[in-house]
């Protein structure tokens, strides 16, 4: 070999030595603490899962981690055994994989998105000589002498963990619920508040008016001193309580313990009563969707607006933690709210004359019988409508009254005629027919028609007063009629879908609901799966509602409900039957009159990443995918007993038998459950709703009732 060859040869040795040595460098994980002249993107740590710098125990870790889109990224900390993420440095501005975290050698910390920063710690211009990640899950930035010039623990996110100080001016924010409504811890005067963040907050949970008086750390851990909690302040408006040595199993307890006392246990304006049942309040129930119509009447394009009586039976979760507006009389308080545009409901306690006037709704409570607290609700209007303090429940009762007024009038016109014309033909003196000719002349005559519409309608007062009584009671057994029919369909459902049917009735909810797209609001739980069961992908479901059919011509023959009830219903029951979570179901959902379009079942050969694409497109993310899809942990796939509804599915998918050749291992699954367990996102809550039963079935319970609950079109109730 000549000397210019061998020089290319000892080149092209350096150049793989190098290339080598950066992708070696690339996976390399950092213990401790980092230094300047730091940086990277999620693909240099692809191997790592994105997490770049461990704390000296291994328990927790600083990196990239995934959200819902597999393609972006946030910077987080994260515990490495139960993966539950404690803190986030980019809320809201996620970065692609080749986004890179800067540690500059002039000591500055940022991370970008392209060319723009979107996430730099405030150090107060010092300079940063160390990044360190300390044993506690605490993100340390050092300065030159060592000292702390700024850290995570005094910026949390939605996450405190144990032996974490929570300070007056910290807040913990939730992620946005679906309805992009956030919920705020904060401490205010030394009292710990608990806010829905509506335009004006509306506190709905103190520590000071909880009888059970949590620690102000909310966390501790004098109970097991080995045991690391945290307190997350969930997008549902619930403080959970996860234990992160337990693989982040979820504690019972939560905050606070009523869930109807939360701000949006249920859509607004819904009356939420009992264990989460939801249903709309007469006042709204000629409303389409239970909505009155506005969402301010600032704006005065739409039409006029007028104030509708929801009656005394409702609550509202803040009227315990606000002021009053004002202390007035009922009309005054009505007047207050009509003549402030952002008014959209008020409520009036008649035993303190305290007014409270609302800019943004979110659920009622059901406050029984006897309550003190009036309800009025802005709607939409006709413009001719002036009778602004009056209900729109009164409609019906208005419509019943006068119908049944003319009626009796005409009745007792034509029984007066009929009288007067055989009164004529009776024979009769000359002189007494001279004078009843001359009594219905001219004035006598004016006098006499006169009278008899006078006695008509007095004679009609009693029969008025009896019917507006037998009416009285209309609203109130509307509002039973729902528990009453909810509780007669689950009876009737427990009749006929037993263990063993228990899986095709829980298929039907997914392939009635499983159309539903965000894009055009189209399909979703309507029942529209009594068309489609010609369809390849419904094969078998014929079966199904053969079977619930025999229970809807039971529950219809005292009260008719849609077959889109009737199945969310059915679904429910059956993830019961087998033993999984009690989901409560709101009723009042209407039946399509033709078949969903084609093509919006997720189909069963998709890998992950088309899989959590498809779900997005129904609003569901990768966590809720996950959820939906261990319902197949009952049924013929393979997953444990096929009539016991627990966690097996996730615990099977682990193992992966379908990679043995062996027996009928291989047959295990479809190849979208497979799918599932390659994904890393998916794979995190696989591996936590493995190890920890309650927690899939809280999950599971919260995505089923999504699901059904998408799409739909509602009646009143």
């Amino acid at each position: 070999m000549d000397c210019r060859g061998l020089i290319r040869f000892m080149g092209f040795i350096v150049l793989v030595f190098l290339i080598l040595s950066e992708a070696c460098m690339a996976g390399i994980q950092t213990i401790g603490k980092i230094y300047p002249g730091f940086q990277g993107s999620q693909m240099n740590w692809i191997d790592k899962n994105g997490l770049f710098l461990l704390s000296n125990n291994s328990n927790f870790a600083f990196g990239f981690n995934p959200t819902s889109d597999v393609t972006l990224y946030l910077l987080v900390i994260i515990h490495t055994t139960s993966l539950d993420v404690i803190w986030t440095a980019n809320r809201g501005s996620p970065v692609a994989n080749s986004d890179q975290f800067f540690f500059g050698e002039d000591g500055t910390v940022s991370l970008h998105k392209g060319e723009r920063p979107v996430w730099t710690p405030d150090t107060g211009g010092k300079r940063v000589s160390a990044i360190e990640l300390q044993d506690s899950g605490n993100l340390v930035l050092l300065g030159n002498d060592s000292s702390v010039i700024w850290q995570s623990f005094s910026h949390p996110t939605n996450t405190l963990i144990s032996d974490q100080e929570f300070r007056e001016g910290m807040k913990l924010v939730s992620d946005p619920s679906a309805n992009n409504l956030t919920y705020v811890l904060e401490i205010k005067s030394g009292d710990m508040i608990l806010s829905a963040g509506f335009r004006t907050p509306q506190p709905y949970w103190s520590m000071q008016n909880d009888n059970d008086k949590p620690s102000i750390k909310l966390v501790d851990n004098e109970k097991d001193a080995n045991a690391t909690w945290i307190a997350v302040v969930e997008n549902d408006g619930f403080i959970s309580f996860y234990n992160l040595n337990d693989g982040g199993s979820a504690s019972q307890t939560k905050i606070p313990s009523d869930p109807c006392s939360r701000p949006e246990p249920c859509d607004a304006y819904f009356v939420c009563s009992g264990n989460n049942v939801c249903q709309c309040p007469s006042a709204l129930s000629t409303s389409p969707n239970c909505k009155p119509g506005i969402v301010s009447s600032c704006d005065g394009s739409k039409g006029s607006t007028a104030l509708v009586s929801a009656g005394n039976g409702l609550n509202y979760f803040a009227l315990g933690f606000v002021p009053a507006s004002s202390k007035t009389s009922l009309e005054g308080c009505q007047s207050s709210c009509r003549d402030n545009c952002s008014c959209l409901a008020l409520f009036f306690q008649n035993s303190t004359g305290n007014c409270f006037l609302f800019d943004q709704i979110g659920s009622f409570q059901d406050a029984g019988t006897g309550s003190s607290v009036v309800t009025y609700i802005k709607v939409l209007s006709d413009s001719n409508s002036g009778d602004t303090g009056s209900s729109k429940k009164g409609f019906p009762f208005v419509v019943i009254i006068v119908v049944a007024t003319v009626l009796v009038i005409f009745g007792l016109l034509y029984v007066a005629f009929r009288y007067y014309k055989n009164k004529k033909r009776l024979p009769a003196s000359p002189q007494e027919t001279s004078e009843d000719d001359n009594f219905l002349e001219g004035e006598n005559l004016d006098w006499v028609c006169n009278r008899r519409r006078i006695l008509i309608c007095v004679s009609t007062l009693p029969f008025l007063y009896h019917l507006r009584e037998s009416l009285e009671g209309f609203s109130a057994e509307a509002a039973e009629l729902d528990t009453t029919t909810y509780v007669l369909m689950k009876e009737e459902v427990r009749k006929v879908v037993s263990k063993g049917k228990a899986a095709g009735v829980l298929r039907l909810v997914f392939h009635d609901a499983g159309t539903f797209e965000t894009v055009g609001n189209s399909g979703g739980m309507n029942g529209s799966i009594v068309f489609e069961l010609d369809r390849p992908e419904n094969a078998g479901l014929k079966k199904s509602l053969k079977i619930l059919e025999k229970a809807k011509i039971e529950v219809d023959a005292k009260q008719s409900v849609s077959w889109a009830d009737m199945i969310a219903v059915a679904g429910a029951e059956a993830v019961s039957v087998c033993g999984g979570p009690t989901i409560p179901v709101i009723l009042g959902r209407l039946d399509s009159a033709e078949p969903d379009a084609e093509g919006k079942l997720p189909e069963e050969s998709l890998g992950a990443s088309s899989l959590k694409q498809c779900f997005q497109r129904k609003g569901l993310s990768t966590r809720e995918l996950v959820a939906l899809s261990g319902a197949h942990t009952i049924g013929s796939k393979g997953f444990g007993n096929p009539t016991v509804f627990d966690n097996s599915y996730y615990k099977i998918l682990l193992e992966k038998p379908w990679m043995s050749s062996a027996g009928m291992s291989s047959m295990i699954g479809l190849p979208s459950d497979r799918a599932l367990v390659e994904d890393d996102e998916c794979l995190r809550w696989i591996k936590k709703y493995a190890d920890d039963q309650d927690i899939f079935f809280d999950d599971f319970k919260n995505a089923y009732i999504k699901l059904v609950n998408s799409g739909a079109r509602w009646k009143s109730l």
